[in-house]
């Protein structure tokens, strides 16, 4: 097993604002899956509380995910400037970018839909059920779509022989592929980064939704049991997507730089695990906010840490 040289650890430090920000994406485009299903669970077990919970996980992905199409143009318009050979492969109809993009801005837009329907949703609320329903399954497809974006990048490349491929060839994930795993660990993370900073969102929003102190010893323990869960899920998948790799590929990822890089992603994120497990089982959640922000940095630095292996192995293949 290699150590990190400083090459590796500049890298880490350069993958670190970059990951930040797609934790921060994964996180708006889990949101409004979480909030639907506690939705859905505040209608047949009489839970007002999850309901509540439901309906500020959904104005936070709708934050979320604004955010997303902020930056995401902002480093569109830098990468079109540094990398033009790249802007104009990703702006060419035939470009696989584009249904990845479009089921995002369907997200959003159902988000927004979502968010801003919760006064009618008293009166309406199957019709509400569906709206949220259809965020969630845009944000499925995105995940999804993005998964064979980067397989699709990772065997064909960049280039026009990319582009003449038919558009649906980019998406499909064939038998023993790596993007089955890796699409599988990418839904769970959605779920745990939406509850990770779902516990953020309850601090920040504290003050001026001010629910009682019933709610706020309800809602943290929920949200931190919707972040360990999955997150656990997560971990597990890992034996599954390190048994679809290649030998040479195994070889490298146990003997290599990246072992240490994935050893601490996994070891970072079994710390998170104990915090949010730690916050669920509390009778005083919002005591401990101390946490509820740490456990957030941990993801970051676990979202970091796996995409800088996950470069690597890229640049290695």
């Amino acid at each position: 097993m290699m150590m990190p040289t400083p090459e590796d650890l500049k890298l880490l430090g350069s993958m670190a604002p970059l990951a930040f920000f797609d934790a921060l994406a994964a996180a708006g485009l889990g949101a409004p899956i979480v909030a639907v299903l506690c939705e859905i669970s505040s209608r047949t077990r009489k839970k007002v509380f999850l309901e509540k919970l439901a309906q500020q996980l959904s104005a936070m992905g709708l934050l979320l995910q604004l955010l997303t199409f902020v930056v995401g143009g902002v480093c569109t318009v830098l990468l079109a400037q540094k990398l033009p050979a790249l802007s104009a492969w990703a702006l060419r109809a035939q470009s696989p970018i584009a249904p990845v993009a479009g089921a995002m801005f369907l997200a959003l837009l159902a988000s927004a839909m979502y968010r801003l329907t919760w006064k009618s949703a008293r009166t309406a609320r199957a019709a509400h059920v569906c709206i949220g329903l259809l965020a969630a399954l845009a944000a499925i497809a995105a995940t999804l779509g993005g998964v064979a974006l980067l397989r699709s990048v990772a065997v064909n490349g960049m280039g026009e022989a990319s582009l003449g491929l038919p558009l649906l060839e980019h998406f499909r994930f064939p038998a023993g592929s790596l993007a089955w795993p890796l699409a599988a660990q990418s839904l769970a993370l959605l779920a745990a980064y939406a509850g990770a900073f779902g516990l953020i969102h309850l601090i920040l929003r504290r003050a001026k939704d001010d629910f009682g102190r019933d709610y706020y010893r309800y809602a943290p323990s929920v949200a931190a049991a919707w972040a360990l869960a999955p997150m656990l899920a997560a971990l597990a998948l890992s034996g599954w997507l390190y048994a679809e790799l290649p030998e040479i590929t195994r070889f490298v990822v146990f003997h290599g730089v990246t072992a240490p890089l994935l050893a601490a992603a996994g070891t970072t994120a079994l710390l998170a695990c104990l915090l949010w497990l730690i916050l669920a089982r509390s009778q005083t959640p919002m005591r401990l906010k101390g946490l509820m922000v740490l456990a957030a940095l941990l993801v970051w630095a676990v979202h970091t840490l796996a995409a800088t292996a996950l470069f690597q192995l890229y640049m290695l293949r």
